[in-house]
């Protein structure tokens, strides 16, 4: 009897951590009103992890999962925006069934939400970051994953698990490769500001040095000194304009993200709109393919006006970059200076340090080329991107 019930014990502790099946094709959708309760469930997910007399969608939750999960929910829901991401839930039968959980503000009378079963890597990371954890912040869990920010991670989760994948369709407005290169983009223009910003920390104390040995030749030093100050003023003018070019890089690359994930979001609905199988359960089925519609062209219009502000942000790095440039010519009349003067006054040691603030002028100048390189190609990769979702 003993071996028995070790046995039962042991199948009902392998049989509670297995997963229950359901299909790759399934897409769940309810309704949640404004006090967070279900108003419309769906008959396919209360099959599967029936929610019980509360009405309330976080009692579907596993207890393992962790509290901050629910809290980012309930941030996104006051905020009145959009969440994404992979919710960990109960089964009828003591599974469990991970989902990829998508819910959506409708306007005010409170929310969509929509269950799809997930497959990617960025699921299988998502599960073993929360393994056994008890606290949970979604930044945190972002940057430990890879991802810039919460929202990078909802935008590249939703394109993995719901538009890259092979069981999905394909019905985006804006392809894959058009959303890779706006993201490949703002990822550069970041690294170049960086490749700016260590080429003036490396040679930040020369024009000093300049200075000292300006001091230590005389009179025969005061060009030398002349120089040292320009190059001083000029250098410094260049690092105060990288600030706001690292926060102009770094809102273009927020926004990025934001059309790409308001995209994917239209998509989805779209998707949604087209099936017949979520909405036959409600005597207003109607009403809620119109609600539907009216999501969908939201969530289009709200990434083509997002495309449009980066356009305006790529003006805005085009004209910081054109007085970097004049900068960076001034830097250049001036390593010539130091270049005569050093050859009139044949020092070895000064020879070097000219030699230094000639390094930090081709530096500039090639990161100033790859920039303007790099939001050309932004510009063109926002264009087409307007381009489709129009």
């Amino acid at each position: 009897m003993t071996e028995s019930i070790e046995a039962l014990e042991i199948t009902e502790e392998l049989r509670s951590e297995q997963e229950i099946p359901f299909g790759y094709d399934q897409l769940f959708y309810e309704r949640i009103n404004l006090q967070g309760l279900v108003s419309s469930p769906s008959l396919g997910l209360e099959r599967l992890c029936p929610i019980g007399q509360s009405q309330n969608p976080l009692d579907r939750f596993h207890s393992s999962t962790p509290k901050g999960v629910i809290g980012w929910i309930q941030g996104q829901k006051n905020a009145n925006k959009p969440f994404t991401s992979y919710v960990k839930l109960k089964a009828h039968d003591g599974r469990i069934a991970w989902f990829m959980c998508v819910i959506i503000p409708c306007f005010g009378e409170g929310f969509i939400s929509l269950y799809f079963k997930p497959s990617s890597a960025h699921f299988a990371a998502y599960q073993t970051y929360c393994e056994g954890k008890k606290a949970f912040d979604e930044s945190e869990m972002a940057h430990a994953l890879g991802f810039e920010s919460a929202l990078h991670f909802m935008a590249q989760s939703l394109g993995q698990e719901w538009h890259d994948s092979k069981d999905r369709p394909k019905n985006t407005h804006i392809h894959n490769d058009v959303f890779q290169s706006l993201t490949d983009n703002a990822r550069a223009l970041k690294d170049v500001v960086v490749s700016i910003q260590q080429s003036y920390d490396m040679n930040q104390f020369v024009p000093m040095n300049l200075r000292v040995k300006a001091a230590q030749l005389g009179a025969d030093g005061q060009a030398i000194d002349v120089i040292s100050n320009n190059y001083s003023l000029l250098s410094e003018e260049i690092r105060s304009q990288l600030e706001p070019f690292t926060k102009t890089a770094a809102l273009v690359d927020y926004s990025i993200q934001s059309a790409i994930y308001h995209s994917r979001l239209a998509s989805l609905l779209d998707t949604l709109a087209g099936r017949s199988d979520w909405c036959e359960q409600t005597t207003e089925a109607d009403d809620e393919k119109e609600l539907i519609k009216k999501l969908t062209g939201t969530h289009r219009q709200e990434s083509r006006q997002t495309l449009t502000e980066i356009s305006r942000e790529s003006r805005r790095i085009h004209d910081i970059c054109a007085n970097l440039k004049r900068l960076s010519l001034g830097l250049e009349v001036t390593r010539i200076m130091g270049k005569v003067e050093s050859a009139r006054l044949t020092a070895g040691d000064l020879n070097s340090l000219i030699l230094d603030l000639d390094q930090f002028q081709i530096s500039v100048n090639n990161c100033l080329k790859e920039m303007g390189d790099i939001n050309l190609s932004l510009n063109q990769a926002v264009l087409k991107a307007g381009r489709a979702a129009a």
